[in-house]
């Protein structure tokens, strides 16, 4: 989960629906399975070092490139190297390049996701990375290897409230997860989408998106936040009790708190939830009315104000949508990437200087400076 500071930080959050039970169902499977998409991410990264750095971390147990790579990924492996750079955060527990339904025990995703993961052999840099669409389907298919049916994730939730939430993910090594002692994927209910004047940048060794670039100083790119579509429940925090999620800052009323805290990973196709076959479509809400409310503000105060009314649901006093951003369609970034517009970081326009949070600041009118 993200820290508080970063929820109230957040300047654009995604906001993913799933309709109703019928909606839900495609009357047509896709053409490949998920451990297709998987032995063929395998067969391209472990041309680049990949496979060698796996079999050294394992022992020589698990091969990436294997001919039975569907066993192969959920086979015990008897020993983990995590003196091997790059793995010394990955969780204890986890003993098999794929532990269903649990990314964290998952070896083969601390190796993807990682950050810290970058060198192969002999501490040789690897050649290739993993894209984020490869890691979100990889995702996938450790949930999809749970092969949970719809009525055995109910008993699994228990008496605690059920619903479709989105969040926001991302795997962040030991110093920057939750607990602070090892890699994990962390969710929180608000993302947040750093603007820019520049399209967004992916840097593959990294698993992410950087905003800076040191060859040009004076611009920024946007950063945009991958969102993704959970079962959760809703429960009660219990700092003393046996409890595998927490806030990341703790308050000392989060046990009078409920969270909801996801439970199964929901995505299109029939390898999701046995019996079914899902259909999950994200869509995408933004609404930035800063401006306005200020203007409001001056109203309810008796200050004086030049603009008031219905202009104020207007451009640049209210800004929604596609002029803050939108979910991607790069099939780099696979689904529920949220990324916000480029634009101008600063502007002048006439005798005002305006600055912008989200728009795209052309004017049909001029602001007066009193």
């Amino acid at each position: 989960m993200k820290s508080r500071q970063d929820i109230l930080d957040c300047n654009a959050t995604g906001l993913l629906s799933l309709g109703g039970a019928s909606d839900c169902i495609s009357r047509s499977a896709p053409a490949g399975s998920l451990i297709d998409s998987v032995r063929s991410m395998c067969q391209r990264l472990g041309a680049a070092g990949w496979r060698e750095m796996l079999l050294d971390v394992t022992g020589g147990a698990f091969d990436m490139m294997a001919s039975d790579l569907e066993e192969a990924l959920v086979k015990p492996l008897p020993w983990i190297d995590r003196r091997f750079a790059g793995f010394g955060d990955f969780a204890a527990a986890g003993c098999a390049a794929i532990q269903p339904g649990q990314p964290d025990f998952s070896l083969l995703y601390h190796a993807f996701a990682a950050p810290s993961v970058v060198t192969g052999r002999d501490g040789a840099p690897l050649s290739a990375y993993p894209t984020l669409a490869e890691i979100d389907t990889l995702e996938n298919y450790i949930f999809a290897a749970r092969r949970v049916s719809l009525s055995e994730l109910r008993a699994e939730c228990g008496a605690w409230p059920i619903a479709v939430s989105t969040f926001a993910a991302q795997y962040r090594n030991a110093p920057m997860g939750v607990n602070g002692r090892r890699a994990q994927l962390c969710f929180s209910r608000a993302g947040v989408a750093r603007i820019g004047n520049l399209e967004p940048r992916y840097e593959p060794k990294l698993r992410g998106f950087v905003g800076c670039d040191e060859s040009r100083p004076f611009d920024f790119h946007v950063v945009p936040r991958r969102f993704s579509t959970y079962l959760a429940i809703r429960r009660r925090f219990e700092p003393d009790g046996p409890a595998q999620f927490g806030p990341q800052d703790r308050l000392d009323d989060d046990d009078r708190r409920h969270f909801w805290v996801p439970v199964h990973k929901l995505f299109s196709g029939p390898e999701c939830i046995v019996g079914m076959d899902l259909q999950i479509t994200p869509m995408c809400r933004l609404h930035n009315d800063t401006l306005a409310a200020f203007h409001r503000f001056l109203d309810a105060e008796g200050l004086e104000n030049n603009w008031s009314g219905d202009c104020l649901e207007e451009f640049p006093f209210t800004i929604r949508n596609k002029m803050i951003g939108s979910l991607t369609t790069d099939a780099q970034y696979g689904p529920g990437v949220l990324v916000p517009r480029p634009n101008s970081m600063i502007e002048e326009d006439g005798r005002l200087l305006l600055i912008d949070r989200g728009g795209s600041w052309q004017l049909d009118k001029t602001i007066p400076t009193s």
